[in-house]
């Protein structure tokens, strides 16, 4: 007779093989031996104990480390960095005309509101999806009844992150840009709070199919958010922008307006030093228009938090 034991223990050993075998074949190396421990576990006929099943939780989840210049030799892909190429703000300027003209409904609306708001806290792609409205801290004379006088300022609350293994959460100050309302995210996100009616839930869900409204307590998936975003870029300019390029463009106009590397570390969270690749490329773009007697002109970010 066919337990529901053995179902499930042939199903995980199956997995486990089709893990092997794309492991093995997108390397182009043997299999780590983690895999073969777990593989001769499963293969027994012995009984699956909660050790193997952990075990074997930790080889499927496993993130795949870089290939170090032994394994480059040896003949492993080397390790190729996110094609994300920064955008200016006159870019992003085009970005927000295209969203809010040509994109039909919430769908644009939403669009532009988590590009802007990426762009002002250095998010990563993921993270803005996964916020809530309790995790914003709007000032005690400021209701969403009263969208007249626009606060100075909005705490936003990460919980989570990548650099965050914790998950001990960070406070973030969200500063309005009297210099450029077009690019002030606080007025982008209080007319996004009042225009989808966001009382509750995520603070940018899924948009409905007949776009006009949002379904509060479904989150959008950050898949369909890059695509959406790359078809935007296809749409506007030659190179195609990622979600990676708001986070990249925000170190990069930073450096611009004068902040030094600590400062645009401690605001963009990294922990490594990834992010001196787009102070260095933007210091380099200002000494070269100015070597060549171009009038380069540094624009006031108020929008990005640098505090």
């Amino acid at each position: 007779m066919f337990s529901a034991s053995d179902w499930f223990s042939n199903s995980l050993a199956d997995s486990v093989h089709l893990g092997r075998a794309l492991s093995a074949h997108s390397t182009g190396q043997r299999v780590i031996p983690g895999w073969i421990k777990v593989i001769h576990r499963l293969e027994n006929p012995t009984k699956l104990t909660a050790f193997d099943v952990t075990q074997m939780i930790k080889q499927l989840v496993k993130r795949a480390t870089r290939p170090t210049a032994k394994d480059t030799r040896h003949g492993r892909v080397p390790y190729e960095p996110k094609k994300a190429p920064p955008f200016t703000l006159q870019q992003l300027l085009r970005m927000r005309a295209y969203c809010l003209n040509t994109i039909e409904g919430l769908r644009g609306i939403w669009l532009w509101t988590v590009t802007l708001f990426s762009f002002a806290l250095f998010l990563r792609g993921e993270e803005p999806l996964r916020l809530k409205l309790k995790n914003l801290r709007l000032p005690a004379n400021f209701t969403l009844g009263d969208p007249i006088t626009l606060p100075k300022r909005i705490e936003v609350k990460i919980p989570w992150s990548k650099a965050d293994r914790k998950a001990k959460g960070v406070t973030l100050t969200l500063w309005s840009n009297p210099f450029n309302k077009q690019l002030c995210p606080v007025t982008a996100l209080i007319a996004w709070l009042l225009v989808a009616d966001i009382r509750g839930g995520y603070l940018f869900p899924r948009v409905g199919k007949n776009n006009r409204a949002v379904l509060r307590n479904c989150a959008r998936g950050v898949t369909t958010y890059r695509k959406t975003f790359l078809e935007m870029s296809k749409a506007l300019f030659e190179k195609e922008f990622t979600t990676h390029s708001i986070r990249r463009s925000a170190a990069r106009w930073a450096a611009r307006c004068g902040a030094d590397d600590s400062t645009i570390k401690r605001a963009g969270r990294w922990k490594s030093s990834s992010f001196e690749l787009y102070t260095q490329d933007a210091r380099a773009e200002m000494i070269k228009e100015q070597h060549d007697g171009n009038q380069y002109l540094i624009i006031k970010c108020g929008c990005l938090n640098l505090y």
